[in-house]
C-alpha cells in the first residue's frame, strides 16, 4: 500500500505581526450604545499548502491576541482564532471549498464573545463565501459578507 501522502509536496508560510482591531455599536448589536472600542495586538498566521497531483489543499490557523481601550478609557484583552482548511477539486483548480471556525473574545469591562462554524469558499484571493453551520454573538452579516461584532 502506498500512504496517501505519497507524492505530496507541502509547504510552510508563517508570518507575525502586529493587528489593529476596532468594534463599534453602530455594527454589533452585542455592545451596548455609544460603544467604541480600538485595539492592537500582534498576530501569527500558519499556512500549509499541500500540492498532490492536480489537487492543493491549504490550511491556515490564525491566532491574534491583545489590548483595547472603550470610549471611557477602559482597558480589556482580547483573543482571536481562525481556522480553514480548503481543497481544489481537479475540475476547477482556482476555486476551494472547505470550512472555517471563526472565535473572538473580548474580556474586560464589555465582554464580548462570538464565533462561528462555516462552509467556506474562495479563490484565496478576492473571492470568498461563508455560509454558516452555527454560529452565537452576531459575528458577521453572512448575506452581505460583512463584520459585526468580530473585527478581524
Amino acid at each position: 500500500m502506498v500512504p496517501a501522502s505519497a507524492g505530496a509536496k507541502t509547504k510552510r508560510q508563517v508570518e507575525t505581526g502586529p493587528v489593529g482591531i476596532s468594534i463599534s455599536a453602530e455594527t454589533c448589536s452585542k455592545l451596548p450604545a455609544g460603544t467604541e472600542i480600538t485595539g492592537a495586538g500582534t498576530q501569527t498566521s500558519i499556512t500549509w499548502t499541500t500540492r498532490r497531483g492536480r489537487r492543493t489543499s491549504v490550511t491556515n490557523s490564525t491566532v491574534a491576541t491583545g489590548t483595547a481601550t472603550d470610549q471611557a478609557g477602559n482597558q480589556s484583552t482580547w483573543v482571536y482564532s481562525n481556522q480553514f482548511s480548503v481543497t481544489n477539486s481537479r475540475a476547477n483548480r482556482k476555486r476551494f471549498r472547505g470550512s472555517m471556525v471563526d472565535y473572538f473574545a473580548l474580556s474586560g469591562a464589555t465582554p464580548l464573545s462570538n464565533g462561528f462554524l462555516a462552509r467556506y469558499r474562495t479563490d484565496l484571493g478576492e473571492f470568498f463565501r461563508i455560509k454558516p453551520v452555527n454560529a452565537f454573538g452576531d459575528p458577521f452579516d453572512f448575506s452581505a459578507g460583512k463584520a459585526r461584532c468580530d473585527p478581524l
